[in-house]
């Protein structure tokens, strides 16, 4: 249905299905084409990464090949712990310029041109896919420099007083594990190796869902980690430090944007509603100059419930409305506790950071949009109706007037 046969003419509504079905299927072939582009950008930018870790690991390497005061200690041991080591800062570098939303939100409303080529909305799964390179860059130069400590600890007093390490460390022929661990490449490298094993198994999906908390505080450790990374190189045993002018310009984005982000906009809470499926609407009065697009979210702070955690959800009102509109549905802790608030009718106000980019607010590159959605994932597609439904009526204004 509707049937194929007999003669479908203008305005009839045999006529109005097959134009439906042709206007659906035509918005279905673009979507999976701009799928298909969106696959290749980020497949792209996975090449890009592992291209680049695989270029600065043999250029390293080879640099490390005209340093006999080093590889004459150590063996191609230190070659590999100095490029694993330059692999690292990289990585450190994209994780955090990932994890700046507030600027790839201002980047992609500033040159719209950029959405061909940059995977704003993969986002999320780089800085994923960057953690993950940083955890095998980190695993090698830890493994090569425990291969290292087995060189030298046991390298003759004459040797070791060629090296750059008899020169610079400070340390006596054949140290014992003890020696280095004091020293400042030492502990600072082991307390990046313990928190890396706190900090990545509470990073998983399960974990995330069932344990934010667990999750979310774990995962600040990562700041942490940063700072020991630039702190320990700082001795110069080997070559002087890069880390800083490596991660320093998105270290310092990230870190302003978290500051932004701690100073939130406080907004009261003019309803909260629970329904039987075990969701709360919500509705917040926007704070002056609050400016977002149709598909954009925002994230939520409840200091009666998490003073430090910032929660994201989609808006589900049009822009210009009175109303900030939310849906959260129950899935962990947190929400649960917000639920009950509302319950309770003790939900009085909010702190809001945003709005950011989202995939939804591209509807308006499309002439025809199909939206599909189901549950609390209907909020973006109600953003969309609403704006489109207050587009049309003001149009529908300005022509009465014209005509009047």
């Amino acid at each position: 249905w509707p049937p194929q046969s007999g003669r479908a003419t203008r305005g009839s509504p045999l006529f109005a299905a097959r134009q439906a079905r042709a206007a659906a299927g035509w918005a279905l072939a673009r979507e999976t084409q701009q799928r298909a582009s969106r696959r290749s950008v980020a497949s792209a930018w996975l090449a890009a990464l592992l291209f680049a870790n695989a270029a600065i690991f043999v250029f390293k390497f080879r640099v490390y090949l005209r340093r006999p005061d080093a590889t004459g200690l150590m063996g191609h041991g230190v070659n590999c712990a100095r490029a694993f080591g330059q692999c690292a800062m990289l990585n450190t570098a994209l994780l955090l310029a990932a994890a700046c939303r507030r600027s790839a939100t201002w980047l992609r409303a500033a040159f719209p041109a950029l959405e061909r080529v940059v995977p704003f909305d993969a986002a999320m799964g780089g800085h994923a896919v960057a953690g993950a390179a940083l955890l095998v860059s980190s695993a090698g130069h830890v493994l090569a420099h425990v291969y290292n400590f087995f060189r030298y600890s046991a390298a003759p007093t004459p040797v070791w007083e060629g090296s750059v390490l008899g020169q610079r460390s400070g340390l006596p022929p054949q140290p014992r594990y003890a020696d280095v661990l004091l020293s400042r490449p030492g502990w600072t490298g082991h307390a990046m190796v313990l928190l890396m094993l706190l900090a990545y198994p509470l990073a998983r999906l399960s974990v995330r869902r069932a344990h934010f908390n667990r999750f979310w505080w774990s995962h600040q450790l990562l700041l942490l980690w940063t700072l020991l990374l630039v702190l320990h190189g700082r001795t110069a045993w080997l070559e002087p430090s890069q880390a800083l002018s490596w991660v320093g310009l998105p270290l310092g984005v990230y870190l302003l944007e978290r500051a932004r982000r701690s100073v939130g906009r406080e907004v009261a809470v003019a309803r909260a509603d629970c329904d039987g499926g075990g969701a709360v609407s919500i509705e917040l009065a926007p704070p002056a100059a609050f400016s977002f697009v149709a598909g954009q979210y925002l994230k939520l702070n409840v200091a009666a419930i998490a003073r430090h955690e910032w929660h994201p959800f989609t808006i589900a009102s049009a822009p210009g409305e009175p109303r900030l509109r939310l849906k959260v549905r129950g899935v962990g802790d947190w929400t649960d506790a917000l639920r009950g608030l509302a319950l309770r009718g003790d939900l009085r106000s909010v702190r809001i950071d945003g709005p950011y980019g989202a995939p939804a607010q591209l509807y308006r590159n499309y002439r025809r949009v199909v939206l599909v959605s189901a549950g609390v994932g209907v909020t973006p597609s109600l953003s969309v109706l609403r704006t489109l439904a207050r587009t049309t009526d003001r149009l529908a204004d300005e022509e009465v007037g014209e005509v009047a």
